[in-house]
């Protein structure tokens, strides 16, 4: 949220996240640190859903996809395994699984407390 993309109506994103991760126990610092990887990981998969969107519309064979079909197995044996089901494979939606695995390390390497993130934003499992 830099420049002139910000939008009075769109704070109370950070100030929910900031707000939980110091219910969890972060400081502000850590707070505001927590918000900022946490929205740089949504805008990357917002830009890569996008992305593999338009590549799905063009229905030609993609550069990416020509490259996985021709991998030297030998140099890159576990890339050649995955091999022509990388599309499939990096289409499925782990977005939340994700960003669990964020939210448990930022508490984690900072001290907080995981189980608090559930009390404070309604996650219906453990983070810890």
């Amino acid at each position: 949220m830099a420049g002139s993309t910000l939008s009075v109506r769109a704070l109370w994103y950070p100030e929910q996240i900031i707000d939980a991760a110091m219910s969890a126990g972060l400081t502000i610092e850590q707070a505001v640190d927590a918000y900022r990887i946490i929205w740089h990981y949504t805008a990357g998969e917002i830009a890569a859903r996008a992305a593999a969107g338009r590549r799905r519309e063009d229905g030609n064979m993609t550069y990416r996809d020509r490259v996985f079909a021709e991998l030297d197995a030998r140099e890159f044996p576990r890339l050649g395994e995955v091999g022509g089901r990388w599309a499939e494979l990096t289409a499925r939606d782990t977005y939340e699984q994700g960003v669990r695995a964020l939210v448990r390390g930022l508490l984690h390497g900072n001290g907080g407390r995981p189980g608090a993130v559930r009390e404070t934003v309604g996650f219906d499992d453990q983070l810890e």
